[in-house]
This record gives C-alpha cells, structure tokens and sequence, in this order.
C-alpha cells in the first residue's frame, strides 16, 4: 500500500496534493516533466496552512544567502547560475585564474566567472527545528 505522509520533507504539516491525489505524479502527463505533478514536484504533499507556509517560507529564504564570489571560502556549498540557467549546488574546492576571469575548482567539475563580484547561492545550514515550533 502506498502511503502519503502527513508532512513534508522538511518536517512541516502537509496534506496530501489536490492535483495528483497524493501520488506524485499523473500517468498521462508522462510525456511532460516525466508526468511528476507540478503542485507538489513529485512530493505528495502541500503546505496548505498559511501559519505553516510562511514558516516553511521563513526557512527556505534562511538556507540561501545571495553573494559573491568574494565571499566564497574553500568548502562552502554554492550554486551560480541566472536567468534559465540551472547550476547544480557544488561545493568549492579551490580558486584559481583562468582566461577569463576567475576558476572555481568544485565537486562538479571547474566553474569560470568573470569577476569577484559575480553573484552566487550560498548554502547555509539550517536547523529546521525552531521553525516547525507551534506548528
């Protein structure tokens, strides 16, 4: 029996999707996004209560800090990227120079920007714990 959780992957109250009944996903959309439901990206469930979402809101927007470059230091976990670019999260491994700017040596293979000023994603862990209180 396939069972859908009464919370999300983080821990928050959640209810099983509206759109795909919970399963994740609709067979006959499979030959869009491999049919995974775009309400719940393949999790199941919703936060549907607006105390939860703004705390799950309040979470997501605590695990990712807007930089730079600049700011990296070997081992921090980033992502680059901008407007339809996806770039996986990497964590950093070294810097160097390259022809066009600066090398970013990661987990994923060498990154190249073009100054210290180039804007990324930081990762910052963060203990989901205080955010779930009096939900």
């Amino acid at each position: 029996m396939n069972t859908v959780p009464t919370t999300d992957k983080f821990g928050f109250p959640a209810v099983p999707c509206s759109r795909c009944a919970g399963q994740g996903g609709m067979d006959h959309y499979s030959h869009v996004d491999n049919g995974v439901c775009f309400q719940c990206q393949g999790a199941k469930v919703v936060v549907v209560d607006p105390k939860a979402k703004a705390a799950k809101a309040a979470f997501l927007a605590a695990r990712v800090q807007l930089t730079t470059v600049a700011a990296l230091k070997v081992g921090d976990t980033f992502t680059t990227g901008g407007h339809n670019v996806v770039t996986q999260w990497c964590k950093l491994e070294g810097l160097g120079e390259s022809a066009n700017g600066i090398l970013l040596k990661t987990t994923r293979g060498a990154i190249s920007v073009p100054n210290a000023d180039f804007p990324v994603r930081l990762y910052v862990p963060t203990d989901v714990k205080e955010y779930l209180k009096g939900l």
